[in-house]
């Protein structure tokens, strides 16, 4: 399948499970260089967003190629929309506001002549598994708000869109450092065991049943979650008028 200047085969990429011992090692290493490191400085967060920047926008007509292979049809004019330019454009959000996030709040103390100051301070590692529908959207708007607060991230794309997820894997190991952020490939006994690992925060976009395992396995190691799920959206309806 051929969009512009890439070619994409339609062969289906091989599962790549990785060991749940190796996911471990991956953790331990980013979170011993976010301790080693420190806080890390607007300029070093900055450089993290350009990056992801970067490569969504030098590799859009690859990566409008790999979805339409992916999903066996799909506007290409779709995905640059949903999934390069809202993307880039959430991350050039994050770049316009990040200083002033990073300053401190000042709140009035209870003790006369004293003042109550709020620190943001990053959380180290944190997981994100992301569904299949938008996977571009759903994987790196999350990691741009990670890397905005001062983290490091290891991300599990679905293993129901292979192609895309490891183009995902290719691009960021081109960008990024494996302490910085890594690629974590696999179908659902992988996603299992990385729900699993101690992480200091959990994203997860997807289905209430996968959310309730994920809330189940995240409990072992008390690990905070935020969960983006099916069917709690509310819904309003009101009376239409036509005149």
């Amino acid at each position: 399948m051929t969009n512009n200047s890439y070619t994409v085969t339609t062969t289906v990429p091989p599962k790549v499970d990785i060991q749940p011992a190796d996911m471990r090692a991956l953790l331990d290493r980013q979170r011993a260089s976010f301790l080693a490191d420190g806080i890390p400085t607007y300029d070093a967060r900055i450089d993290r967003l350009d990056r992801l920047i970067t490569m969504l926008v030098d590799n859009k007509d690859e990566i409008t190629a790999t979805l339409t292979a992916d999903y066996g049809t799909r506007s290409v004019a779709t995905s640059l929309f949903a999934e390069v330019w809202h993307v880039v454009e959430s991350l050039k959000y994050y770049k316009l506001h990040l200083r002033e996030w990073m300053q401190p709040e000042i709140h009035e103390a209870l003790l006369p002549d004293s003042e109550a100051r709020v620190e943001f301070q990053p959380k180290g590692v944190v997981g994100v598994l992301s569904a299949w529908n938008v996977p571009w959207t759903l994987a790196f708007i999350p990691v741009g708000s990670i890397f905005a607060a001062g983290n490091r991230c290891m991300l599990k794309p679905s293993e129901l869109t292979p192609k895309t997820s490891a183009l995902m894997a290719r691009l960021v190991a081109q960008l990024f450092d494996k302490s910085e952020l890594v690629v974590i490939q696999g179908g659902q006994t992988t996603g299992a065991a990385f729900t699993s690992l101690p992480f200091d925060h959990l994203i997860y976009t997807g289905s209430t049943r996968v959310g309730i395992a994920i809330m189940r396995a995240a409990s072992e190691n008390l690990t905070p979650l935020t969960l983006e799920l099916g069917g709690k959206s509310p819904v309003l309806i009101g009376r239409i008028l036509i005149h």
